[in-house]
């Protein structure tokens, strides 16, 4: 089997507040606005803003889990075949636990390259999420610093997880 041979969307962020407060001594309102809306246009390909191997999964980690190895036969796409990474280019997961930290990285020494020491650790509280985009043509290159290591706080988090990026030749 093969993966899949045509990939299109947008991944992307937008926060909109606007934030009042009211001068007494002018009787007025001053609003402080703040607008972000970004995002990456995703083609299929292996270029800059191009990706070939999707990955995405409802999940649940537990406190031992061990790291996975996201360039080999570790997971699976959606039809079955394995999701072989040779570079990365996004990274989402969202603690969808209602009670329970989770925690991203921290692993063996070949964690991939967001999270490559041991004492990398990054804390999703319940309902929070991990967004990480690298849109260039080579994306994050994890056939050396292959390892993702996803763990419960102290008992079991479930979670959700997409990865796109580039298919190992």
């Amino acid at each position: 089997m093969a993966n899949a041979t045509a990939l299109s969307g947008r991944s992307g962020i937008q926060i909109t507040i606007d934030s009042s407060q009211v001068d007494a001594a002018k009787l007025v309102a001053t609003l402080d606005k703040l607008p972000i809306n970004d995002g990456v246009d995703w083609t299929f390909g292996t270029g800059a803003n191009q990706v070939n191997l999707l990955y995405h999964a409802t999940l649940t980690a537990v406190d031992d889990q061990a790291a996975v190895d996201i360039s080999g036969s570790d997971i699976q796409d959606a039809y079955g075949d394995n999701c072989d990474f040779a570079a990365l280019k996004l990274l989402y997961i969202k603690n969808t636990d209602a009670t329970e930290d989770l925690k991203l990285g921290g692993g063996v020494s070949a964690d991939i390259g967001i999270f490559d020491d041991t004492s990398d650790i990054l804390l999703i509280p319940p309902g929070g999420f991990f967004l990480w985009i690298n849109p260039s043509a080579a994306g994050l290159d994890v056939t050396t610093n292959k390892n993702l290591l996803i763990q419960a706080e102290s008992a079991h988090v479930t979670y959700d997880i997409v990865m796109m990026g580039l298919k190992t030749a």
